[in-house]
């Protein structure tokens, strides 16, 4: 009697591990969904306020001097399409990612997006230190490194927070609870 006891009890406090375990992941899961929305917004409103202060830092002093505006308005509305086909695919991540945190859904598409997002961002930070990225303010360049850095850290935070949440799940459903 007292040794099935004691392994009904153990399998509550493993069965409690991993809750906890699914409740952590889940939570990491939504926040980590609401940073990637949050980075996606923050890329847009730098861009738009580089532009509007700073024009000459984003396309070179002299580089208005020669364009039609027709063709610069032109550059700009292309430049705004892929920011927010940017927003538009951090949005679709990081609501996703929040629906799943909170049990709702279970997509994958999400997923794919997700682990694409990270390889473009990590590559892409290279070019934060070549000479030529940033001549106008070694505090920028800090600044911008640091936000790209977090924005791929939350990014892999979220995929890994959803494939925790998939192997706890499954590991649950199956009754290893170990």
């Amino acid at each position: 009697m007292e040794f099935t006891f004691y392994l009904t009890l153990k399998e509550n406090c493993y069965n409690g591990h991993m809750e906890r375990k699914l409740r952590k992941a889940e939570n990491s899961l939504r926040i980590s969904g609401l940073a990637v929305i949050a980075f996606g917004v923050w890329s847009i409103i730098k861009f738009f306020f580089n532009l509007v202060l700073t024009p000459e830092i984003i396309f070179g002093a002299s580089y208005f001097a020669d364009m039609d505006e027709e063709y610069t308005t032109m550059i700009f509305v292309v430049i705004y399409f892929f920011f927010a086909l940017d927003l538009l695919f951090r949005s679709i991540i990081g609501v996703n990612a929040y629906l799943e945190g909170i049990g709702r859904k279970r997509k994958s598409g999400y997923l794919v997006l997700a682990c694409l997002s990270f390889i473009l961002s990590a590559v892409s930070l290279h070019y934060f230190f070549s000479p030529d990225a940033y001549t106008y303010s070694i505090t920028d360049a800090i600044i911008s490194i640091i936000v790209e850095c977090t924005s791929c850290f939350a990014m892999a935070e979220l995929v890994i927070s959803a494939f925790t949440i998939r192997v706890i799940n499954r590991k649950m459903e199956a009754g290893k609870c170990s």
